[in-house]
């Protein structure tokens, strides 16, 4: 007689890799976040993986990220200002956490950002004028799914603006 075992991936997980922590960890506990601390990595992928805690400001150790995926996690506290030092940076998804504060005007130094995706948190005010500056910002996206602003190609400081103003009417708070 066959017994048949109703297992999660969560327990399977743990039984064979001996594993006795699964979720809820912190940015800084993953494996993928401290190898990048130590090599000159492009993209780090933390997305959807169940992350608590806030984002650490050893982030600006990260010279060489491209691309930043923390979406779809249950970080919280405050976007950090360090992220304004990653000047190669162009890919930047934060949604789909609970972030609260402004967002920081240091991001306005992020001159190869092609795409910000900060959409469902708790993000409070008006969003930074620096922002304007960046030239390569394509998409630009704070407020609820269907209302992604899509930035000109030129990139130009007027687009940018709109952009802002749409995030501000369609999810953002005064």
């Amino acid at each position: 007689m066959s017994r048949r075992y109703d297992w999660s991936l969560r327990t399977l997980v743990s039984l064979l890799c001996g594993i006795t922590k699964i979720g809820s960890t912190t940015i800084a506990e993953t494996t993928e976040y401290q190898a990048c601390l130590n090599s000159q990595c492009s993209s780090l992928d933390l997305g959807t993986r169940s992350l608590t805690g806030s984002i650490p400001n050893s982030m600006v150790n990260l010279t060489s990220l491209t691309q930043l995926d923390l979406q779809n996690n249950r970080l919280t506290g405050t976007m950090p200002t360090e992220l304004g030092a990653s000047t190669v940076l162009a890919y930047l998804y934060m949604h789909t956490n609970s972030l609260t504060g402004t967002v920081p005007t240091e991001l306005g130094a992020l001159t190869a950002l092609t795409y910000l995706y900060m959409h469902t948190n708790s993000l409070t005010g008006t969003l930074p004028t620096e922002l304007g500056a960046l030239t390569a910002l394509t998409y630009l996206h704070g407020g609820e799914a269907s209302e992604e602003e899509a930035v000109s190609d030129t990139g130009d400081a007027a687009a940018t603006a709109k952009a802002a103003l749409a995030w501000l009417c369609s999810g953002g708070s005064p």
